[in-house]
């Protein structure tokens, strides 16, 4: 006699469909929620900088401003300077759409521009640095126009007695980006922690021991 097909619960080797949809709906709730608290934190931080026109605030000031408890803020953050950097962070992403600019990875990694930029040497002491530069692609141009005017320096000009600024040079693009690190300077002088290595970067052990050996800061 033969079985009955079931319906209804069509199984992979992962498991039932069902089972996946329904845990993927709820991993994006949470995940929206999580979201939205993170921005009730950050939201409040800025409204008492922009209050008291200093960072000097607690904790539990941003708790009470943004109606959330203590714990909710130590799920997300370890305490206020990793705060203080998330909103440097958000304000760096501001600033870019102010400027209609993106942040775009290393268009050119395996010339290593990073390890022979001047500021290496602090670097190499664990000092943190920012290191941008302009990227390839330009408003108002084509794809690849960039990348080519970029090619033609360094094969024609770079390094070559006719590496001097031409006047048929656009220089919005540089003004831009001194905007850009006006602003970060800014918000990192006003920051009462100090920048941070991220994670399995290779100089975040350079960086701790320079601290422990400073005292502790």
């Amino acid at each position: 006699m033969a079985k009955p097909e079931k319906t209804g619960t069509r199984q992979d080797k992962d498991g039932p469909v069902w089972r996946e949809r329904a845990v993927s709906k709820s991993l994006n709730a949470a995940r929206m929620r999580a979201e939205e608290r993170v921005q009730r934190l950050l939201d409040a931080a800025s409204t008492l900088i922009d209050e008291k026109g200093t960072t000097e605030f607690t904790i539990q000031e941003v708790v009470d401003q943004s109606k959330q408890s203590l714990r909710s803020f130590y799920q997300y953050f370890d305490g206020k300077d990793e705060l203080m950097f998330a909103l440097l962070e958000e304000s760096i992403g501001e600033c870019l759409e102010d400027l209609r600019s993106a942040v775009e990875p290393d268009a050119e990694p395996e010339k290593g521009f990073y390890f022979r930029s001047d500021h290496f040497s602090f670097v190499n002491q664990g000092v943190p640095a920012l290191y941008a530069e302009s990227g390839v692609d330009y408003r108002e141009r084509p794809a690849g126009w960039g990348q080519q005017r970029r090619d033609r320096y360094t094969s024609d000009d770079y390094h070559k007695p006719s590496d001097h600024i031409k006047d048929d040079w656009d220089m919005a693009g540089a003004i831009e980006d001194v905007e850009l690190y006006l602003r970060v300077t800014w918000a990192l002088s006003q920051a009462e922690g100090w920048p941070e290595w991220k994670p399995g970067s290779e100089f975040k052990a350079v960086r701790e021991a320079m601290l422990r050996a400073a005292g502790g800061r």
